[in-house]
This record gives structure tokens, C-alpha cells and sequence, in this order.
């Protein structure tokens, strides 16, 4: 042990491990009992929450197309609007589950008769070294995928660095870390075999986990996690009081996921419904005109005035894009709502500056300045011809 109380990491990166996961032969009278490495998939839902952050994006997207629908704009308009996250939420989640397997290849754990070794690490790998005698003790967590966490809790003097054994630290322990065998694929049978080696009895070596997951012995698994105390015999602990402990599934981040889908809930609800909502009073309409689109046999979209029937702009194919997109997607609202192109769209002009297109069949209107200036001066223009 080094000066102030801290455990010892010591490593070797590059020297060939006699043991995969252990650095140096095993001294006399040691004996290997399990390795094993985290399953990655578990890795990724546990430890990188793919799940959680697949969640955060669903709700931003969701988020994104319940604010386009509410803005006025038709249920495709606002699906291709909540897409837009996509691609960005695909790139996260393959980023953490590469690093989720990337982490389970290179970690490795091992349980001797006297010790816990982690080998762990993708660019600077390092191997942390914990004597039962500076652990006081065990828990055990499983999930429901049939994986589980193995957390050691360190004596009272002991302190080891966070960035020497992350990933494999029980969370939220960042005054005083925890080691853990993390997303372990039979932890229920990996909990006896430590249990066993801490009370120092004789158990089978296994070099690797089992296929099959024996059932947990009923001592293994106690309703409560409180530490145990270990009694002090000659200057070191009496290791037979050591037990493995299950301890809770809930976590901050639970509530802190719980809270945001409520909060994003809640303006949702205010969005669409408007209760709880101020709205201020809309900005006087200061010019506006009845306008008609029509598709030409050269595929060319001429613009009228729907009073005087003038001809205000012939848009050639491959031009006025946003115009075509914007005329395209309402007449095809207007299709699947019944109605026909008889009635008209109505452009206007705000005291504020803001350029708004209302279609008068379905009373849906879009405010033209959300998708930039430019875009909105395209229909201005035609409040000027």
C-alpha cells in the first residue's frame, strides 16, 4: 500500500501476461479461481445507457414533431421536421455501443485465492490489483437480462482514483469508489466464488464463467445492503464475516430521466392544448392577397390572383423550390382533409415583419419567417407584384 491510505495500482501496458489479465506469475500458493471479461451488451445498457440516450432522443424528437404540428403545419411536414434528429441519434448510439464493446474486449477480471485483479482499458490499458485484505466486503446486483454488477467495498483508509478503474465503479460513488465486476454474465455464481475466497474457503478453480448460472445460494442474497463490520485478528480482518450484499436498483439518474419526461411531457400537453399558456395578441395584418397555384402542362406552377384572376408569377421547372415544396405539401393536406383548390391561400404582411401563408379551407397557418429570411422574402414578393 502507498503512502496515505491509497491501494496500490500497479501496471505493466506492454509486458506479455503470463495469465491474460494478470501481469506477473501468481506467487506460490496462489491460486487462480475465475476469470471472466463484461458481456458488452450489458456494458452498453448498464454502464454507457444506449437505452437511456436512446430515450432522450425519442422524446427531442417527439418533442420536435408535436411543436411542428402545433405551429400548423400537416403530419408529414412535422415527422420530416422530428427526423432531422436521426441520423444524429444513430451516430451517438453507435459511438457509445463501439465504446461499450470496445471496453468489454480489453477488460478483464480475475479472482484468486488471495486477490481481485481488473485489467481494464482501450488506449492506456492498466491492471488494478486489490488484496481481500484491503476489501471489507461485497454486492451484488442482477438485472433482468440475467448479467449482473459485482461492487467491493474498499476498508475505511483505502482510496483508489476514479480515472484508474472507470468504467468498473459502482456509480455515484465518487467520495469513496468502488471497484466493481461490472455486466458480469453469470454474477450469481461469480458472488459464491468471491464469497467463498474472502471467508477463505477452498472452492473448484474456473478459468473462465460457466455456461449454465447456478442458483444463487439464499445467504447470497439479503434484502437490505447495510455494511457489514469486520472484526480486527492480529492486524488483519477475520475475512469470514464477509458476505455479498444485493443493492438497490434505483439510481439519481433515474429521477433525473423521470423529471425531464415529465417536464417535456407537460409543455407538450400546454402546446397542443394551450392551457397554461399566454399568448400574446396577434401583430396587425398590414397587407395581404388571395392567391391561386396551378400546375401547367410545361410543368411550370403559374400563381394568379384569386380576385382578378392576373397571373402574378410563372415558376419554371427546377426553380422556386421552397415555393413548390411549401404549395405541394398543403395541396396534398388539402386532398387528404376533402377539400378541393377552389378556395384560396391568403399571404399577409404583420406589423412585426412576419410573412404568414393560411390555407382557408383547413384555417392552418404557417408562419413563412420560421424557415429564414430568404425563404420568407420568396413569398413576400408576391405581395408586390
Amino acid at each position: 500500500m502507498s503512502k496515505g491510505g491509497y491501494v496500490d495500482v500497479p501496471h505493466d501496458d506492454y509486458a506479455s501476461e503470463p495469465i491474460p489479465g494478470v501481469p506477473a506469475p501468481l506467487p506460490e500458493g496462489e491460486k487462480l479461481l475465475w476469470q471472466g471479461s463484461p458481456d458488452w451488451r450489458s456494458l452498453a445498457l448498464h454502464a454507457f445507457h444506449v437505452r437511456k440516450v436512446a430515450i432522450y432522443f425519442a422524446i427531442l424528437m417527439a418533442w420536435r414533431g408535436m411543436s411542428s404540428w402545433a405551429d400548423g403545419n400537416g403530419v408529414a411536414e412535422a415527422l420530416t421536421y422530428a427526423m432531422g434528429l436521426a441520423p444524429m441519434a444513430a451516430i451517438g448510439l453507435c459511438i457509445l455501443a463501439l465504446l461499450a464493446y470496445a471496453y468489454a474486449r480489453m477488460t478483464i477480471y480475475t479472482i484468486t485465492s488471495r486477490r481481485v485483479l481488473m485489467r481494464s482499458g482501450v488506449a492506456m490499458p492498466i491492471t488494478v490489483n486489490l488484496p481481500f485484505k484491503r476489501i471489507d466486503g461485497a454486492s451484488l446486483k442482477l438485472y433482468g437480462d440475467g448479467t449482473g454488477d459485482l461492487p467491493l467495498q474498499l476498508a475505511k483508509d483505502d482510496r483508489i482514483a476514479i480515472l484508474a478503474i472507470w468504467p468498473n465503479m459502482r456509480p455515484w460513488r465518487l467520495g469513496r469508489p468502488e471497484p466493481m465486476l461490472r455486466s458480469l454474465r453469470n454474477a450469481g455464481a461469480v458472488a459464491e466464488v468471491l464469497s467463498a475466497a474472502l471467508s477463505g474457503a477452498r472452492v473448484p478453480a474456473m478459468r473462465a464463467e460457466p455456461g449454465v448460472v447456478p442458483k444463487a445460494s439464499p445467504e447470497l442474497r439479503p434484502a437490505h445492503w447495510a455494511p457489514t463490520a469486520f472484526p480486527r485478528t492480529t492486524g488483519a480482518r477475520d475475512m469470514s464475516a464477509a458476505i455479498i450484499r444485493q443493492f438497490s436498483s434505483f439510481r439519481p439518474v433515474h429521477g433525473v430521466f423521470i423529471v425531464l419526461a415529465l417536464v417535456i411531457g407537460f409543455v407538450a400537453v400546454a402546446r397542443v392544448t394551450g392551457l397554461g399558456v399566454l399568448r400574446m395578441p396577434e401583430a396587425e395584418v398590414v397587407q395581404y392577397r388571395d392567391i391561386r397555384f396551378a400546375d401547367r402542362a410545361d410543368g411550370s406552377v403559374g400563381i394568379s390572383d384569386a380576385k382578378t384572376a392576373a397571373l402574378i408569377l410563372i415558376i419554371e421547372p427546377g426553380q422556386g423550390g421552397f415555393i413548390r415544396g411549401v404549395m405541394r405539401g398543403r395541396a396534398r393536406e388539402r386532398r387528404l382533409d376533402g377539400f378541393g383548390p377552389e378556395q384560396p391561400f391568403r399571404l399577409s404582411r404583420h406589423a412585426d415583419g412576419r410573412i404568414t401563408l393560411e390555407d382557408t379551407a383547413t384555417t392552418i397557418k404557417i408562419v413563412l419567417n420560421s424557415f429564414g429570411p430568404t425563404n420568407a422574402e420568396a413569398f413576400a414578393r408576391l405581395l408586390q407584384q
